[in-house]
C-alpha cells in the first residue's frame, strides 16, 4: 500500500504564531524545531511553516492507513524535520508515540518560495516491492 500527504501553508500566515508561548509552540513542533526554526531571525516564518506544512502532510498520507484518523496534535508531537548527517533535512517519526508499529518506509520533501511552504510525504509498506 503506498499512501500520499501533501501541504502547502502561507510562511505569513505564521507571523502570528511568533507571538504564542513557547509551551503554546511545543504542542505542535519539537524542542529542537523551535531551537532551529528561531535561531536564524530572517527564517524563522518559513522554517516553521515548512515544519507545519510536513506534519500536515504526513497526517494526511497517515490517515487512510489507520482507518479513523488519529488526533493532529498526536501526530505532531510524533514527527519533526531533522537532520541527516549530510544536513539533508528528513522526517523523523515516533511510531511509538502513535501506539503504532513501524511497518512503512516514509519518504519526504520540503521545499518554500518567499510566500509558500509545502511538504509531501510518502509512505510505503516494507514489505511492498517498491
Amino acid at each position: 500500500m503506498l499512501t500520499i500527504g501533501i501541504d502547502s501553508v502561507e510562511i505569513e500566515r505564521f507571523q502570528e504564531w511568533t507571538r504564542f508561548s513557547y509551551k503554546q509552540l511545543l504542542r505542535i513542533f519539537s524542542k529542537e524545531e523551535l531551537e532551529y526554526a528561531f535561531s536564524l531571525e530572517t527564517k524563522k516564518l518559513e522554517r516553521l511553516a515548512v515544519r507545519f506544512a510536513a506534519k500536515e502532510a504526513f497526517y494526511k498520507a497517515l490517515t487512510p492507513r489507520v482507518g479513523n484518523p488519529l488526533p493532529f496534535l498526536r501526530v505532531c508531537n510524533s514527527c519533526s524535520i531533522v537532520s541527516s548527517v549530510k544536513g539533508i533535512p528528513t522526517l523523523k517519526i515516533s511510531w511509538e508515540t502513535l501506539g503504532l508499529k513501524n511497518m512503512v518506509i516514509a519518504q519526504a520533501s520540503f521545499t518554500h518560495t518567499q510566500t509558500t511552504a509545502t511538504a509531501i510525504v510518502i509512505l510505503v509498506d516494507k514489505t511492498d516491492p517498491l
